[in-house]
């Protein structure tokens, strides 16, 4: 919850955070889901040189030498005072000496042997990335600023790309996930499943990550970009030319199936999400409504705090979920519940449509209602993402998410790394997996077939 991007939830300041951690009113934001210039949901990998912040505060390698200490670019210890105006204390056991002077040796080596000169400011950024790209959660990274305006942008609802959903396997492997209606992606006949191999003639092998991807894919309006295609369902590789446009994204879309079973898609758990949800559900149960199925595939996330407002709408005071993390060097818990005023039907109930490209928020939301008898599962394994993150941004508009805390649903269970099993387990066509959501006819989506059956099934057992 990218993206957030609490990817679970993930929650931005401007400066050091002040706000408690976990509280999902208080802006928290889930998002492994994690939108740019194509939106991108994304497991990233990473790269890079780990080490500090600061190779500086390495007195204790040296003892005497305690004021007039070497500078780092030519081995030499800084003085303790500069050390310490950083903020960086270390221990002085064995091991943390061992691990410095490892660190001085890496820096001093690539300072002089790598071949183009770099300046000690650069190669102290690349130390900052490195430090946080390798901290062994693929949830914690380093965001650029420019990476970091782009995902806030995204959040909008409106961004300049191509439209296509785009997640990052091991590999990397950088495969669509999901496809906007209308868009450039649409229109050149890309599909769901489609493994993106090459951007304007560039390897995708040559990719840091699903950021470095999405920020050669961004571009003016207008412009075009070439990308390399490897179709699995029929094993054909090809290119295909797009015009870059802006792209508009509907996070909510709503509609009657029945005359008595209504149907909201949630797309993303984006900004004002909860509003447009409590508006298709009330609209729904204003026509005649007494069920409804909330379509979550391929929604990989989004804001922790829409959320659970959409979770309050539906439930009385309960659980939604109990998160347990660190911050400030302590460990601590929270629970998030239900609370506000339920706005349905008591007797109402739901099937929830989930795909493995539901993740994050959309696992929040399916688990807790499940957890509650309130909802049945329909679909596929769930991804499987049950921490959260926080975004702190820098003082230069940079960036850093780190993986904070894990939830765990109503029923005490923690989904990461597992997913959620669907009650009813059905998948699509062949033939239909490839498209987006909102291109699929009702005798094409045996998914949604088989929620329509079950809610006629207990309208008939009232």
């Amino acid at each position: 919850m990218r993206e957030s991007r609490y990817e679970h939830s993930q929650t931005r300041y401007e400066s050091q955070p002040t706000t408690v951690y976990g509280d999902h009113r208080n802006g928290n934001r889930c998002f492994w889901k994690i939108l740019f210039a194509i939106i991108l949901t994304a497991a990233i990998t990473f790269a890079l040189t780990a080490g500090a912040a600061y190779m500086i505060y390495l007195r204790q390698l040296n003892p005497p030498a305690t004021e007039s200490q070497r500078d780092p670019a030519n081995g030499a210890l800084l003085s303790a005072k500069a050390a310490s105006d950083v903020g960086l204390q270390f221990s002085d056991d064995p091991e943390t000496v061992a691990a410095l002077q490892k660190l001085v040796d890496v820096y001093n080596i690539l300072k002089d042997n790598y071949y183009e000169d770099l300046s000690e400011a650069e190669m102290l950024e690349k130390m900052a990335e490195g430090l946080a790209n390798t901290m062994g959660s693929k949830f914690t990274f380093y965001l650029t600023k420019e990476a970091n305006e782009q995902i806030e942008q995204s959040m909008s609802g409106e961004y300049t790309g191509i439209g296509a959903v785009v997640s990052e396997d091991d590999g990397p492997i950088f495969r669509i996930t999901d496809l906007i209606a209308d868009s450039p992606a649409v229109e050149a006949g890309l599909l769901i499943g489609d493994i993106i191999e090459s951007v304007d003639g560039t390897p995708a092998s040559e990719f840091e990550n699903v950021t470095h991807l999405a920020s050669v894919i961004r571009g003016e309006e207008g412009s075009e970009v070439v990308l390399g295609i490897y179709r699995s369902s029929d094993s054909s590789q090809f290119e295909v030319t797009l015009a870059r446009r802006k792209i508009l994204t509907a996070n909510t879309r709503s509609r009657m199936i029945t005359d008595e079973i209504g149907y909201v898609q949630v797309t993303e758990f984006s900004h004002n999400v909860s509003v447009n949800f409590i508006e298709a559900v009330d609209n729904l149960v204003k026509k005649g409504a007494k069920r409804l199925i909330f379509d979550l595939r391929n929604n990989g996330g989004g804001l922790a705090d829409e959320t659970v407002k959409m979770v309050d709408y539906l439930t009385d005071d309960q659980i939604v979920a109990s998160i347990k993390g660190r911050r400030e060097g302590k460990e601590f818990s929270h629970e998030w519940r239900s609370d506000a005023k339920v706005g349905v039907p008591d007797d109402m109930s739901y099937v929830i449509l989930v795909n493995r490209n539901s993740a994050s928020s959309s696992e929040l939301f399916s688990g807790a209602l499940r957890d509650y008898g309130k909802a049945t599962l329909v679909g596929e394994q769930t991804y499987g993402k049950g921490v959260g993150t926080l975004t702190y941004v820098l003082k230069d508009g940079s960036a850093v998410q780190v993986t904070n805390f894990e939830y765990f649903l109503p029923n005490g269970k923690s989904i990461q790394g597992i997913g959620l099993e669907p009650d009813v387990e059905v998948t699509l066509p062949d033939e239909t997996a490839g498209l987006p959501i909102s291109m699929l006819e009702k005798d094409m989506d045996t998914q949604m077939q088989k929620a329509i059956e079950i809610l006629e099934d207990s309208l008939k057992n009232d």
